[in-house]
């Protein structure tokens, strides 16, 4: 075999000449190109790109997370929200209403304001016949006042209820005791019609008002199975003060005159105060008994 040498780099010689890095027996080279160098663009962009899209999503997981725990966070003390709130007592019996004990109390209470509450009321016909007598008005007139009695015993609701709100029922039928002994005290020291009428008129229409529905409505609150007994037991009082007490104003007036009698009859109606007295709240009923705290709105929904 002829072998040829040639002298110099290969470039000059046009020939190629293999890269001693890599031999055909797979054996790696030592010299300057040992590792091999692509060509091709590399994927640094690439996975730096995915590493960017990767921490945009776990700051954006986060995020989520810290919002979602600020929600969580927002709900147990939202104060817009529809759940109902637990009673503050772990007994079910704290739930319940008093069904009897102190609440025949309350029932006598508004038993003795429906006597007064009827007794004034059938006697409508006595306080027409001596107010045409004492001030010489036409019929008409001297009826007004008792017409404006009977509209604000009943239009006084609302404002009954916005005061058994604010404070107690049994504020609201003291309020209402202290204008009914008032009215009738200063319609016996009345020296003219119009005085007459605001007194008379206004003032007895307004305690009544403030005596007649809170009475019933706390009998209410102290039973629940045998709220229609106690309902209708209070309720008798009306036919029980029409029975007595219409008797005892004509007694009064016929001993006493016409300022004596008044004077005497608002000294009854002052003991509704007393009564109210009686009217103990739900709150103070479960405080008395030891369960400080009681939410009286548990109380009124419960069925």
């Amino acid at each position: 075999m002829v072998s040829i040498t040639i002298d110099g780099p290969a470039e000059d010689s046009g020939m190629s000449v293999e890269s001693p890095n890599v031999s055909s027996d797979g054996n790696a080279g030592h010299g300057k190109f040992a590792e091999p160098v692509d060509s091709q663009p590399s994927n640094g962009g690439h996975d730096v790109k995915k590493d960017n899209t990767m921490s945009a999503s776990v700051e954006e997981h986060g995020c989520l997370d810290s919002s979602h725990n600020l929600n969580e966070d927002h709900e147990t003390w939202d104060p817009t929200s529809k759940e109902k709130p637990e009673p503050p007592h772990d007994s079910e019996e704290s739930l319940n209403v008093p069904e009897g004990g102190y609440g025949w109390v309350i029932v006598l209470g508004s038993f003795i304001v429906h006597v007064l509450m009827g007794g004034l009321g059938r006697s409508d016909g006595l306080f027409f016949l001596m107010f045409r007598n004492r001030f010489d008005e036409s019929a008409t007139l001297t009826a007004w006042p008792l017409a404006v009695v009977s509209v604000l015993r009943l239009g006084m609701g609302p404002i009954a209820s916005a005061i058994c709100q604010r404070w107690s029922v049994r504020a609201c039928c003291m309020i209402g005791g202290l204008l009914l002994g008032l009215s009738h005290i200063l319609a016996g020291f009345s020296p003219n019609f119009p005085v007459l009428f605001a007194s008379c008129g206004f003032l007895q229409g307004i305690g009544r008002g403030l005596l007649y529905g809170p009475s019933l409505i706390l009998v209410n609150m102290y039973f629940d199975r045998r709220r229609s007994f106690a309902t209708g037991v209070a309720a008798s009082g009306v036919g029980v003060g029409t029975l007595l007490v219409v008797p005892l104003i004509q007694l009064f007036f016929d001993t006493f005159s016409f300022t004596g009698g008044f004077l005497v009859l608002g000294g009854v109606c002052f003991n509704a105060v007393l009564v109210a007295m009686m009217f103990r709240p739900l709150s103070m009923y479960y405080k008395f008994k030891g369960k400080k705290g009681y939410n009286l709105a548990v109380v009124w929904l419960h069925p």
